[in-house]
């Protein structure tokens, strides 16, 4: 699929420019950074320069990348529910360990949710 200016949301640009200021932070080059992705630069000045979409994923593999909390890469303010934006916040306060337990707790709430369970008192960590 070729992607147009038309495909590139707001919030990939600023992804983009938030991904190209924690590389000169981190002193590394859009080729240096590619290659700690396994990907080409020419992906890399895309995301950069906000003319190609970037999946979460490859936000994650960045933030890792550039040792950086990916919530220093997605503004907050781009996130388009206002609860996205407070549980982001709640999530980035939080050590890594107590974040990752969060999240396993949702994402156990959230599997109870899809096979028709309620009972949200009966959540178990998954781990």
């Amino acid at each position: 699929m070729r992607f147009t200016v038309a495909n590139v949301s707001r919030l990939d640009v600023a992804v983009g420019r938030r991904i190209q200021l924690a590389m000169e932070r981190a002193g590394l080059n859009k080729v240096e950074l590619a290659a700690r992705l396994g990907t080409n630069d020419e992906n890399v000045s895309r995301w950069t320069k906000g003319r190609s979409p970037i999946s979460l994923a490859w936000v994650e593999r960045i933030a890792r990348a550039l040792q950086v909390p990916i919530g220093e890469l997605i503004p907050p303010e781009e996130l388009p529910v206002s609860e996205y934006r407070e549980a982001w916040a709640i999530l980035e306060s939080l050590p890594p360990g107590q974040r990752r337990a969060v999240i396993d707790t949702v994402a156990a709430i959230a599997r109870q949710a899809r096979a028709g369970s309620t009972g949200a008192a009966s959540v178990e960590r998954a781990g």
